[in-house]
C-alpha cells in the first residue's frame, strides 16, 4: 500500500520497498527549486548491470539489494537533501545548498559504500552516477535532472562503475 503526505498541496508518495520518496516529490519541489537565490545539485545514480542481479540471483535478492542501497545513500546524506527512488535502480539524490564539488565528493562516497557493501552469495555492485549543478536559466527542476541523466549515461558508456559531472561537451 502507498503511503503519501502532503507537501505545498502535492501528495508525495512514499517507495514501499525502500521508504524513499517516489518521482513524484519532484512536483511538489519545484517552486522552490525556481527560487534564484539558491545554489542546488542532483545525483541521479543506478545499480550497474541490476538485472543481472535478478537474472542470477532473482528478484528478491534485487530487492535486497534496492533496500541496503537505499539504507546507505539515506545515511550518507545531510538532513536538507532528499533521496528518491525514480524507479527500477535508478535513485536520485536532491542537493538544496549544495554546489558541483560536494554533490561529487557526495557520489564518490556512495560507489565506495556501494563497493563495500556485502551481500549473500558473495554478490557485489557497482554505481554509475551522473552530477548536475542548476543553472540560473532553469525553468524548472525537470532541467536539472535531465542533465543529471545525460551524465549517468555517460558514466555508464565510459565502463560503469564511475562518475560523470555534467559539461556541454556531453
Amino acid at each position: 500500500m502507498k503511503e503519501s503526505i502532503s507537501r505545498n498541496k502535492v501528495s508525495i508518495g512514499i517507495d514501499p520497498l525502500t521508504g524513499l520518496h517516489d518521482r513524484s516529490y519532484l512536483d511538489g519541489i519545484n517552486d522552490v527549486y525556481t527560487q534564484k537565490d539558491r545554489v542546488w545539485s542532483l545525483l541521479m545514480l543506478d545499480v550497474d548491470h541490476f538485472k543481472l542481479i535478478n537474472d542470477i540471483y532473482g528478484h528478491l535478492s534485487g530487492d535486497g539489494v534496492l533496500r541496503q542501497l537505499a539504507h546507505t545513500i539515506q545515511v550518507n546524506l545531510k538532513k536538507t537533501d532528499t533521496a528518491i527512488r525514480f524507479g527500477g535502480d535508478e535513485f536520485m539524490i536532491i542537493l538544496p545548498d549544495t554546489a558541483g564539488e560536494g554533490a561529487l565528493d557526495l557520489a564518490q562516497r556512495l560507489i565506495y559504500e556501494a563497493g563495500k557493501m556485502n551481500f549473500p552469495s558473495g554478490l557485489h555492485i557497482s554505481l554509475s552516477i551522473g552530477v548536475s549543478q542548476r543553472r540560473e536559466s532553469d525553468g524548472s527542476i525537470l532541467e536539472l535532472v535531465s542533465r543529471a541523466d545525460k551524465a549517468l549515461y555517460r558514466a555508464k558508456e565510459a565502463g560503469r562503475g564511475r562518475v560523470f559531472f555534467f559539461t556541454e561537451d556531453l
